[in-house]
């Protein structure tokens, strides 16, 4: 077809509704494929993945205020345990008794009748510790905000009460409501830091990536020949098309199309000579995707194929289609593999991310230590676990690092579950470590008076499950 008679092709005018309507455009020239000439050699040596040891441990919402109760409870031979109104199950009796023998197993508790005691303190006018609510500041606003206040009475006349059994401190644990200042002030304090293992796991993921540089090279050498063929009888056509179109003095729409594609075109040019970003390319970590980078066709207006008649982005992705198709044979099956086990390593990255993620939790560090090696062993075994992988044919996009949003053309893909049933087992025991995860998150206050002076030697306000978490004794997290 002559492109002088193009423009009427294009648009043919209907007389009775006066819009232009796309005309039938001759097909685009191809050539055949490649005979397979360019084939793909497989990995010169075996895959290593290095995961670097560092500390870490899941990151846990609360304050540290808990880790030195252990030390002030350890002070008692006795103490007596005073429970706050809103505490009156039984439940609490035996949380506090297993709590106390978990952080001071020598201290014991000698008492815990709290109305004989406030009866005592009321005939007598006098408390041994006392708290009141007291402005501390304003916000921002110009509001004021509360804050609490210790008050402890010397009452020496206290450890003669037969009533404390010789207890040498006074344990209080109450549930308490703080003002919203400090409430952010406990859930914006963390303990614990996954960010030396996240950052490891990177590192483990683009150092793997020496090892396809050979598959990239190769490959993308291959691509860019047998697209550069298609793109030898397809893009002389095309550009002769909208030459001829564009001659016609088109407008409006019309004039605004032929011009978008004319631009989209011409970032094909260099395709005719030599290597070109814009055709197919392997992009091998951590995508493990043969496509095509197209983000210069959002330059198109969306309904100009519909307009114009024929769909350039449509085409170019096709031939680029057809290039890939032809050559995925010639890929040996030990590049997948491979590519399958890296791409098992980003999952372990993304798994941890999500587990280290701030919540309500407890561990021990024995499970904490557990869950350590547990992440180094399954690194270590990812080269020598086996994985049956091949390339296939694959659609829709794909985010890259470095390169943007990438038309899928092909995709290398496991047959084989197990790296993925390795990952559930590891990223199953890291969850089972995690204890009082769906603790009610109730803010309680912990304060211990000396009998003898009735001084306050220890004062926290903390969540539930950082006090009162099973066996564990209280504490912040374990050390990293």
């Amino acid at each position: 077809m002559k492109s002088a008679i193009l423009p009427s092709l294009l648009f043919a005018t209907c007389a009775a509704c006066g819009a232009p309507q796309p005309g039938i455009l001759a097909s685009t020239p191809s050539t055949a494929v490649g005979d397979g000439q360019g084939a793909i050699d497989p990995p010169p040596s075996a895959l290593t993945v290095q995961l670097e040891p560092v500390p870490w441990s899941p990151v846990t919402i609360g304050g540290s205020g808990a880790a030195t109760l252990a030390q002030a409870l350890s002070k008692q031979s006795a103490i007596m345990v005073l429970t706050g109104e809103r505490m009156t199950d039984e439940e609490w009796d035996d949380r506090i008794f297993q709590m106390v023998k978990a952080a001071a197993p020598d201290t014991k508790i000698v008492a815990r009748n709290r109305g004989v005691l406030d009866d005592i303190l009321m005939e007598r006018g006098e408390i041994p510790f006392r708290q009141t609510w007291e402005v501390g500041g304003t916000d921002v606003f110009g509001r004021p905000f509360m804050v609490p206040k210790d008050h402890p009475l010397k009452t020496d006349w206290l450890s003669k009460e037969t009533v404390l059994k010789g207890a040498g401190a006074i344990l209080l644990v109450d549930i308490i409501q703080p003002d919203s200042r400090k409430m952010n002030e406990l859930r914006s304090a963390r303990q614990g830091d996954c960010s030396g293992l996240l950052a490891a796991l990177d590192a483990a993921v683009s150092g793997s990536a020496e090892h396809f540089s050979p598959l990239k090279e190769q490959l993308n050498k291959v691509l860019a020949e047998e697209f550069s063929r298609q793109m030898k009888e397809a893009l002389p056509f095309w550009n002769e098309e909208i030459d001829d179109a564009l001659a016609a003095r088109p407008a409006g729409q019309e004039a605004r199309c032929l011009s978008a594609y004319d631009g989209l075109l011409q970032s094909y040019e260099p395709c005719l000579s030599g290597p070109c970003a814009v055709g197919p390319a392997v992009f091998p970590i951590p995508a493990g995707v043969i496509g095509m980078e197209m983000s210069q066709t959002v330059t198109v207006p969306h309904d100009c194929p519909v307009g114009m008649g024929r769909d350039y982005v449509r085409e170019l992705e096709a031939i680029g289609r057809r290039v890939v198709d032809s050559l995925l044979k010639q890929i040996p099956a030990k590049w997948a593999e491979d590519l399958a086990r890296v791409d098992a390593v980003n999952d372990l990255r993304a798994t941890m991310a999500d587990i280290c993620a701030p919540a309500h939790r407890r561990y021990t560090q024995e499970s904490l230590d557990k869950a350590r090696a547990d992440v180094l062993a399954f690194i270590e075994q990812v080269p020598q676990t086996k994985v049956d992988g091949e390339w296939v044919s694959a659609s829709g996009r794909e985010r890259v690092p470095g390169t943007g949003s990438v038309v899928v053309l092909a995709k290398a893909v496991a047959g084989s579950g197990n790296l993925d049933m390795a990952l559930q087992s590891v990223a199953d025991g890291i969850r089972a470590m995690e204890r009082c995860r769906d603790s009610r998150r109730r803010p309680m206050q912990v304060v211990l008076i000396d009998v003898g002076t009735s001084e306050v030697y220890f004062s926290a306000i903390v969540f539930e499950e950082q006090l009162f978490c099973e066996d564990m004794a209280p504490m912040s997290a374990p050390a990293p």
